[in-house]
């Protein structure tokens, strides 16, 4: 007998189940004792609940897994078993996705800002996180609060990111959805963001000045430096801008025509 079980969750059906009494497993097939047959059965009248537990039995998931939430489960077990779809592929449309709604993709992600934008918004984006791993690895004096909270957002928007895309493929495996996670999921980190963007793009003018040879007063922008109400008059500025550009130039326009 080979096939699968419809009624388990999803990363279940990912597994090829295979009798022993019924034929050899082949490559790929999960092989299950024939005594497993009752057991199977009676799993098809038990809750989903019981039967996602019975699924953590078969994948070896069952103990570190147990006293996570069902979904923290789910999620484990999507990611540790083989899918039908190609991770590397989905990610990527998920990293494109999620981008392109944090800045900017407005009536419920059917008006997006133009191209361009989103490109500059790539590299401002890449060179601030590089400039931030170049200012956390050339400090030689122990870290001060700065460096600390810098870690800190990096890790946490690291740790959304992952967790966001470990659930949508999830929910992808299980429901079917093939939504990407939406930009709107790490607005709770605003904050991080920004400091992680200040910071950065303020690394890369601190070394501009020391390679110029001139005062770092002149051109350093990091927060906590010189002149911080500067740089946060600057880019306060720069957010009003964008807002007034994305209200009059995508917004209204979609909604009420040029």
């Amino acid at each position: 007998l080979t096939g699968r079980l419809a009624l388990l969750p999803a990363p279940a059906e990912m597994l090829l189940l295979t009798v022993e009494r019924f034929g050899p497993p082949h490559a790929g097939a999960r092989a299950l004792r024939a005594s497993d047959i009752d057991g199977l059965r009676q799993a098809m009248d038990r809750s989903y609940d019981q039967r996602a537990e019975l699924l953590a039995d078969l994948t070896g998931l069952a103990g570190p897994l147990a006293h996570l939430p069902q979904e923290a489960r789910w999620m484990a077990e999507v990611a540790a078993n083989p899918q039908a779809f190609d991770r590397i592929q989905l990610f990527a449309g998920y990293a494109v996705g999620q981008f392109r709604s944090f800045w900017g993709n407005f009536g419920w992600v059917a008006a997006p800002l133009p191209g361009v934008l989103f490109v500059g918004l790539l590299l401002i984006s890449a060179l601030a996180l590089l400039g931030v791993a170049w200012r956390l690895l050339s400090v030689v004096e122990p870290w001060g609060w700065r460096e600390w909270s810098l870690l800190v957002s990096l890790l946490s928007l690291v740790a959304a990111v992952v967790f966001g895309f470990a659930r949508q493929a999830m929910l992808l495996s299980v429901y079917r959805v093939e939504a990407y996670p939406q930009g709107r999921y790490l607005f709770v980190l605003s904050i991080p963001v920004a400091w992680l963007l200040v910071a950065g793009t303020g690394a890369w003018a601190d070394r501009a000045a020391k390679w110029a040879g001139s005062k770092a007063s002149k051109l350093q922008i990091a927060i906590g430096h010189v002149e911080p109400r500067w740089a946060a008059w600057a880019w306060a500025n720069t957010l009003v801008w964008f807002a007034a550009f994305t209200l009059w130039s995508v917004i209204i326009p979609y909604y009420y025509g040029s």
